[in-house]
């Protein structure tokens, strides 16, 4: 029994929690590509008068890179920013209007990014150039420091907890198994490994909006890591439940970062023996906070009984 094989879950049996995920760290597998060229493919969807918009990003030694592409109308774009010769990123862009142009006011979503012309990584992603969310990710916010940015198929923009942003690709793929309560992905599968070796999982999540106010209020919030197999007659099988208050379930989520409108968190499960049985073709882990959607995962690792990471 192989990894691959707990993909084939439907998206509706998905949907039945708030998000389900099975997935481990970027391997030795993956091969690390220079980034010589990125193009930004992406929709206008507001603009009041034409302008000029900017694409921007920066690699680690602090070099900008940016294009202009002139903008009329709402519509599809694509500008590409060339001779980058980049290992590494700290910004994968972000968008600006001429300074003596400020009243223009462009809204756009960045739909997918060719690397090099070759590798295609879809994004899907909403910018606004007159307010904060103006950027994809980058090293300082949750997204760029998470360990999956953004990936389609074999390739994929990967963190590593805010020093750089790189670009690897990989033989095996990258699966989608991670999605919200809308269906949305969020995160993916790397690896094939032995599912029947599964003891143990580490989900990193970062919470915003009502359950970041509910938790700064100190109201009980709470959810469950569990899983189900095809193998099981019990169905769905709640692990343990989580709370953000020390000692209220078995699980305490433990805060890794903050600030002002969001928090990051590690949330722990551990069994005294493999959750999933070698005969199992159907495995799922899932993640649910207790009536919330405002939360996103950005990371999860699997552990073997020992306590060692499975890689």
């Amino acid at each position: 029994m192989r990894l691959k094989k707990i993909l084939a879950s439907s998206l509706a049996t998905l949907m039945a929690v708030s998000a389900m995920a099975i997935s481990t760290s970027v391997g030795a597998d993956s091969t690390a590509v220079t980034i010589d060229t990125l193009q930004y493919n992406f929709t206008v969807t507001e603009v009041n008068k034409p302008t000029v918009v900017t694409f921007t990003n920066q690699n680690t030694d602090s070099a900008e890179f940016k294009k202009d592409i002139e903008i009329s109308d709402v519509g599809d774009y694509s500008v590409t920013i060339e001779n980058m010769n980049a290992t590494a990123l700290t910004n994968v862009g972000f968008i600006s209007v001429p300074e003596d142009d400020k009243e223009a006011q462009v809204a756009l979503t960045v739909t997918s990014i060719v690397v090099n012309g070759e590798y295609t990584v879809e994004t899907n992603i909403e910018l606004v150039e007159t307010s904060p969310d103006n950027g994809l990710a980058n090293i300082w916010n949750p997204k760029g420091k998470s360990e999956f940015v953004y990936y389609s198929g074999n390739c994929a923009f990967v963190g590593d907890g805010g020093k750089s942003i790189k670009f690897v690709v990989t033989d095996y793929g990258f699966y989608n198994t991670i999605y919200n309560k809308d269906g949305v992905v969020d995160l993916t599968t790397v690896k094939d490994i032995d599912a029947s070796k599964i003891a143990g999982i580490d989900f990193i999540f970062t919470v915003t909006d009502d359950v970041l106010d509910k938790i700064d209020e100190e109201e009980w919030v709470g959810g469950a890591i569990g899983y189900q197999a095809s193998s099981a007659s019990d169905g769905w099988v709640v692990g343990d439940e989580f709370s953000f208050q020390d000692g209220a379930k078995p699980i305490t989520a433990v805060v890794l970062d903050s600030g002002d409108t969001y928090a990051t968190y590690k949330a722990s499960f551990r069994a005294d023996a493999p959750i999933f049985a070698a005969d199992s073709e159907l495995n799922n882990i899932w993640f649910q906070i207790y009536g919330e959607s405002s939360y996103s995962i950005s990371q999860a690792t699997l552990y073997d009984v020992d306590g060692n990471i499975i890689e």
